[in-house]
């Protein structure tokens, strides 16, 4: 299909394409022999597709690992093996937050204050500590998609420290940055007034217990800040059109 929308739009601008391994003649059978080659090529090419994904179905029913593994682990010689200082951090990582007495945030910048640093030497977020967190593939599991697998490598979390580290998570299921997508339309698509980047959705809850909706540039130079209030009515100020129900009657001219 794209072959043929290509080749027509091409010969609407009165431009030919020549093959130099292939001779296709510019007659019926020509081009009858062009689209043969171009079915070949999207076989082959789907064929090889679906040869790869067997593949690493296959190494995942045996417990191999088939990308680069999450921090902790380092691959050599094509086994996942425990990477020793950052492990005893994760580990760590694990235990204090298990303990339901400190945040992510907080995590965070204990850690980096130990020495705990990403694989490029960076500072971890509270949002890439929550994703380790939340990672089975630290107690031995691999998870893809909607599949959970044992896998070959060392654990480094005790099965009953991640459960429990993942029971906390649920006795705070409006806590800081993670939020459901869907109360956040706006994530992601509304543009920061300042640096341009796109705003990311965040919600709090206070002291009292109400819950605070925030639009942020996730731009650590900016930090550009909107109540969820405030960007919608930005938006309805500058782009009423995107916010109107598909069913809203059109004006008359």
């Amino acid at each position: 299909m794209d072959f043929a929308i290509l080749r027509s739009r091409l010969r609407s601008k009165n431009v030919d394409l020549v093959s130099i391994v292939e001779q296709f003649e510019d007659t019926p059978l020509g081009h009858f022999m062009e689209q043969v080659m171009a079915s070949l090529a999207e076989f082959f090419s789907a064929n090889l597709s679906l040869e790869v994904k067997k593949g690493l179905d296959e190494k995942l029913r045996r417990g191999e690992w088939c990308w680069m593994p999450p921090i902790g682990y380092v691959r050599r010689g094509g086994e996942i093996a425990v990477d020793g200082i950052r492990a005893t951090f994760i580990q760590s990582a694990f235990g204090r937050f298990s303990t339901g007495t400190i945040s992510s945030s907080q995590l965070a910048e204990e850690l980096y204050l130990q020495g705990f640093r990403g694989l490029h030497d960076q500072k971890l977020d509270a949002s890439k500590i929550c994703r380790i967190l939340h990672d089975p593939f630290y107690v031995g599991r691999m998870r893809t998609g909607d599949r959970d697998l044992p896998g070959k490598h060392d654990a480094l979390i005790s099965r009953e420290i991640f459960d429990q580290v993942q029971a906390i998570f649920k006795q705070r299921p409006t806590g800081g940055r993670h939020a459901n997508h869907h109360d956040f339309p706006l994530a992601r698509k509304l543009p920061c007034p300042k640096c341009g980047m796109k705003l990311v959705g965040e919600q709090h809850r206070k002291p009292t217990g109400r819950i605070y909706k925030y639009y942020r540039c996730h731009t650590k130079a900016c930090g550009t800040t909107f109540t969820a209030e405030q960007a919608k009515k930005e938006l309805i100020t500058t782009s009423p059109i995107l916010l109107s129900p598909p069913h809203a009657p059109k004006k008359s001219p």
